[in-house]
């Protein structure tokens, strides 16, 4: 997950869980309507108003 600080985000095709096994599908529903990540094609990214707060988002996606 530490990818999100990157620009281009990371590619969830290329983890070997599902995404919905790695973090909470609820609290990322929750954090991209609250416009902190965006999913553009298969990278999962961090906006700008989430790279500002990338440290809670983290925490709150953790499951």
């Amino acid at each position: 997950m530490m990818g999100l600080r990157l620009l281009e985000g990371i590619d969830v095709s290329l983890l070997n869980l599902p995404l919905n096994e790695t973090i909470s599908e609820k609290a990322l529903d929750s954090i991209m309507n609250e416009g902190y990540l965006v999913q553009e094609g298969t990278f999962l990214k961090a906006t700008p108003e989430g790279r500002q707060r990338l440290n809670s988002v983290l925490k709150y996606l953790w499951v």
